[in-house]
């Protein structure tokens, strides 16, 4: 598959003139290229798989309304929780990152670059999208640059992408090797034409259903009253003329690509690289037109921009993070899907338990045709007086035989049986084994019991390794004015300055991840390991309460220090 934006041929019959219009011909090539990705999704995840798992965990799928009220569905949001439970257990840690500087390691730049981390949230949207990684297979994050935020200084954000409207390159297995990814965004008109003006001008002009912003039939309200441009003109209460499709948002689709199209030097620039080359070397005719990259935003077949892209070193803003490992497809399969049969066949079986409890508690009443009583205005309350004749049998309840014990068991052991499948053991949730067991074996078996998630982080260091080298390159390219970012701890706030990059920092910073800085430890083995170290005099007294998030703990360790000080020159003053 060709890597370049090249017009395909037109072979319909309609419309023959369209290739004149170059925006439709890129808006053809970007539905063919997003149209291949989705088919590859639905081949590997199913075609209507998104709408299945957001009603999953919303619980907004079947309803009982339909159903007698005596056989409400109940429902168990078991697998739910256990994913939110891993999904923080993978995301709950701090990313050391290491720059290096031509072979040297700039700690100030570093410990700025963690304040901004930490202040902007990162690890948030490392937890949003580990959560749609569990139920789809795949998460992605979104890097992008905000030139108002924090007051016109910048701002670069890290967002969780909706898995559903990503579109990434179906021909690799991973990042390092896709050719283009394509995201869907719905926005507001306004919102388009206030960051692409120049081709919002066009896309409202052609925009379907768009309303005028005066208020009534005509173009003014009453008094000549007219609503600024913005979405609140679509709820102004008055009955306008047409009236948007849907919500009023437009879908703005983006591709990242790397396009390899020329175009031919310019006579200046090949007698400059001539000059630089020398005689004996022939000097190139063509150069690439996007050596780093190229970025198309388009809506409803307008192109809203079309260039070069926008990130440094070709890289595209989109980070996928996998709970699974792949084999034979970028798409891999999603962890809920491997228990959810079982979930839904225990919340069936609950719900036929539930009925049982109901028919056992409203009994049949068995009357005597020679009793006297009329059926229908008999109630079998407790407490009723009725009169029967002579002779006759007195009325009597019948309830029906309930379900074996087992069978009410029965989806508690399906229950059970999905938290051992997705590593939720006893030893995890803090149940040691029968019999005596000393701590040291205690904690080998919590750390054994969370493989899975061990897994799950070991697939999440490329992403976060890749999302710290997007976040820092950006911003070396964006923030140009001194930033200072504020450091929290130890009951003091400390403001952290960043300096903008000079030039040729494009090949003197590296970034490094420290990768056992995102390896999930169990709190209680962390803290018995602390404790340990601590009591062997292996260990000093800040780290120690540094690692356990014990507050105020630098003071604590000043205050000892001072405090042996004091003891020791105590000791050397006393006469001998």
């Amino acid at each position: 598959m060709s890597a370049s934006l090249v017009p395909f041929p037109d072979v319909s019959t309609k419309k023959r003139d369209d290739r004149s219009n170059p925006d439709l011909v890129v808006s053809r090539q970007l539905d063919e290229l997003f149209r291949l990705s989705e088919e590859e999704r639905d081949r590997q995840l199913g075609a209507n798989w998104f709408v299945e798992v957001a009603q999953f965990y919303t619980l907004t799928g079947l309803k009982s309304a339909a159903a007698p009220s005596f056989r409400p569905r109940v429902q168990i949001p078991e697998l739910q929780t256990l994913m939110l439970a891993e999904a923080t257990d993978i995301s709950e840690t701090s990313p050391k990152v290491f720059l290096m500087n031509k072979g040297k390691r700039d700690k100030e730049r570093e410990k700025a670059f963690q304040e901004h981390w930490r202040q902007q949230q990162y690890n948030l949207q490392l937890f949003f999208a580990e959560l749609w990684a569990l139920f789809c297979g795949t998460g992605f994050l979104q890097v992008g640059v905000d030139p108002e935020g924090r007051r016109g200084k910048g701002e670069i954000w890290v967002n969780a992408r909706d898995a559903g409207a990503t579109f990434p390159d179906p021909g690799t297995l991973d990042r390092d090797h896709w050719v283009y990814v394509g995201i869907e965004d719905k926005m507001y008109l306004d919102e388009i034409c206030r960051m692409w003006p120049d081709a919002g001008v066009r896309l409202r002009r052609q925009a379907k259903g768009y309303v005028s912003a005066r208020i009534g039939t005509d173009d003014s309200g009453p008094g000549g009253l007219s609503l600024p441009e913005g979405p609140m003109r679509w709820g102004s209460g008055s009955i306008p003329q047409q009236r948007v499709v849907g919500d009023g948002r437009m879908m703005v689709r983006q591709l990242f690509i790397n396009d390899y199209s020329t175009e031919e030097l310019s006579k200046e620039e090949r007698a400059r690289i001539q000059e630089m080359l020398g005689p004996l070397t022939p000097s190139p005719e063509f150069k690439l037109k996007f050596p780093n990259g190229r970025w198309v935003v388009e809506c409803e077949g307008v192109v809203l921009a079309d260039g070069e892209n926008p990130f440094p070193f070709k890289l595209f803003p989109i980070i996928p993070i996998q709970s699974m490992p792949r084999l034979k497809s970028f798409w891999v399969p999603p962890p809920v899907r491997y228990s959810k049969s079982l979930q839904e066949l225990a919340e069936r079986m609950l719900t036929g338990v539930f009925e049982n409890g109901v028919r056992l508690n409203n009994g049949t009443w068995f009357v005597d045709e020679r009793a006297g009583i009329d059926v229908n205005d008999f109630g079998g309350l407790p407490g009723e007086v009725r009169i029967i004749n002579a002779g006759a049998t007195v009325p009597e309840v019948k309830y029906g035989q309930p379900m074996p014990a087992h069978f009410t068991q029965m989806p508690e052991l399906l229950l059970t049986k999905q938290r051992m499948i997705h590593g939720f053991t006893p030893m995890r949730a803090g149940q040691p084994a029968a019999g005596n067991i000393s701590q040291s074996l205690y904690d080998a078996s919590v750390f054994q019991s969370q493989v899975l998630t061990r897994m799950r982080s070991k697939l999440m260091a490329p992403a976060v390794q890749q999302l710290a080298e997007l976040v820092f390159y950006t911003m070396s390219r964006y923030y140009t004015q001194d930033q200072v970012f504020p450091g929290f701890g130890n009951n003091e706030v400390e403001m952290v300055p960043w300096k903008p990059m000079t030039g040729g920092w494009e090949s003197a910073y590296d970034v490094y991840l420290d990768p056992g800085s995102i390896k999930p430890l169990s709190a209680s083995y962390l803290r018995s390991l602390v404790t340990a170290l601590l009591d062997k005099g292996k260990l000093p007294l800040k780290f120690a309460l540094e690692a356990l998030d014990f507050p105020g703990g630098e003071e604590i360790a000043e205050q000892q220090r001072e405090e042996l000080e004091l003891a020791a020159m105590s000791k050397q003053k006393r006469p001998r």
